[in-house]
């Protein structure tokens, strides 16, 4: 304690007023900060009343609450407060509540940092003396100092996005609080989750489970595309003399990572990925990075700029759906793609960055292993044997690293399963035809309606048996 202490009249750095809408802009679509997950918080409602949510469905439902968020301050807790910058005598630095003045963290003239137990008054305090003070990070909060002691936090970030300084929001933050996982759940894959229309995950699944489901598949991706589209991957963006048109699109000259292949989309439409860029004057620039069909190029397509921006060679693109749904259990389908394409090399590492946003304390996932083609059995040979050889030898890696939902872990067998159950689950007696598939290590073809893809009847046992599964765990 310190006794005595005269305080001269507090100059306050700034005018106390809540974010404007600029700055809030650019703090929640800034690349590393986590308020962002401030907007999820208003936008996953309107996602979880609508079960069939698409990409249009999500931008309907930003823009219905556009309003709404950008007239809060998100950044500085419920009662809207931003915390202000101390210059007086006695202190080199400190920062106080706008309303009491009451120091929350400081740094006194003798170069002591102190934080206050109390902070009801400038001179209603109590040190902590001593003792070092501690950094938390857990399920709560992203990063805190607390009282070592009591675990009482003065000043932190929750992973809500809040900022919160204790005596702000008028309650004793403890640390250690569960992030309760949302009853829900999001498909991640390529066209085997995209299922042709069947729409197994939004349609199947939720009947089973009676929680809506939503689907961010797409055709021909691989675990890189994905990964970008859920913003658990940032591209790494380069255009023509580091300039952004005043009018777009722009072509995007270098896309990274550049361990990643980026080259162009298969089939006849473009991968559109909706998201942001930050230019070198920190605006904020909406749009859409749009990887063209057949080979044609990389693009991000945007409105109109009241002029040409500079950007550094290499920035940022951050996906609109980063946060989005990651309370949700993911159902992770990836891989068909990279052994076809032999991007084996990082299908663990994208799968990995998808786990690690999943921001419940219980992470809720189950990888499905990859599925073999009509023509990849044990009798394969030339390029099937090879992509066989590449996807065999993933699904025993993922199964080794997250082990086997039937022994608790979190990798299903979908290949196995599909070539041993699926024509006693569908009441199918098999033909000599069906048993030589199985006996060649192949789904029985009866299952296809190409050499990759399958039938209606086929995605519905699928999505009945991920439904089966999710229950199981106790995750509905």
């Amino acid at each position: 304690m310190v006794d005595d202490l005269t305080l001269p009249e507090l100059e306050l750095v700034g005018e106390f007023e809540a974010a404007s809408d600029d700055t809030l802009n650019f703090i929640l679509r800034t690349i590393g900060t986590q308020s962002r997950q401030a907007v999820i918080d208003l936008i996953t409602p309107a996602l979880a009343a609508n079960p069939d949510v698409t990409q249009a469905g999500a931008v309907a439902a930003a823009t219905a609450v556009a309003d709404a968020l950008f007239k809060s301050d998100v950044i500085t807790g419920p009662d809207r407060r931003i915390p202000q910058i101390l210059r007086a005598a006695g202190w080199v630095h400190g920062i106080v509540d706008p309303d009491t003045l009451a120091v929350l963290q400081g740094i006194d003239e003798g170069g002591k940092t102190k934080l206050w137990l109390r902070e009801d008054s400038l001179t209603d305090y109590g040190t902590i003396g001593d003792r070092m003070a501690r950094v938390v990070r857990n399920d709560e909060w992203l990063w805190a100092i607390a009282d070592p002691a009591t675990q009482a936090v003065f000043l932190g970030v929750r992973r809500t996005g809040h900022v919160y300084a204790f005596g702000l929001d008028g309650s004793t933050a403890q640390s250690g609080a569960v992030v309760p996982a949302e009853r829900g759940s999001v498909a991640v894959g390529d066209s085997l989750t995209y299922s042709d229309g069947t729409n197994f995950p939004e349609t199947v699944e939720p009947g089973l489970t009676n929680q809506p489901g939503a689907r961010l598949a797409m055709f021909g991706q691989s675990s890189q595309h994905q990964a970008l589209l859920l913003g658990t991957l940032d591209a790494q963006l380069t255009f023509a003399s580091n300039q952004l048109p005043a009018n777009g699109p722009a072509a995007v000259t270098l896309m990274g990572p550049t361990n990643r292949d980026w080259s162009s989309s298969s089939g006849g439409a473009d991968w559109i990925f909706p998201g942001t860029i930050v230019t070198a004057d920190h605006t904020v620039v909406r749009g859409q990075l749009a990887i063209k069909q057949n080979g044609a190029g990389i693009e991000f397509r945007y409105p109109p700029l009241t002029a040409a921006k500079t950007v550094r060679a290499g920035v940022a693109f951050v996906s609109d759906y980063r946060d989005v749904m990651t309370r949700r259990t993911h159902d992770i389908w990836l891989g068909r793609n990279n052994a076809s394409r032999g991007y084996m090399d990082y299908l663990h590492a994208d799968i990995d960055s998808i786990i690690a946003r999943i921001e419940s304390t219980e992470k809720r996932f189950i990888v499905y292993g990859i599925t073999g083609r009509t023509d990849e059995g044990l009798s394969a040979t030339g390029t099937a044997a090879i992509s066989r050889a590449r996807w065999v030898a993933g699904n025993a890696s993922s199964l080794a690293k997250w082990g086997s939902v039937a022994a608790g872990g979190n990798y299903f067998d979908m290949h196995g399963w599909m070539r041993d159950s699926l024509l006693g689950v569908l009441g199918i007696t098999p033909t000599s035809t069906d048993l030589a598939d199985i006996a060649d290590d192949r789904i029985p073809s009866r299952f296809y309606i190409d050499t990759t893809h399958f039938t209606p009847e086929a995605y519905t046992a699928i999505g009945q048996k991920r439904a089966q599964l999710k229950i199981a765990k106790g995750w509905t």
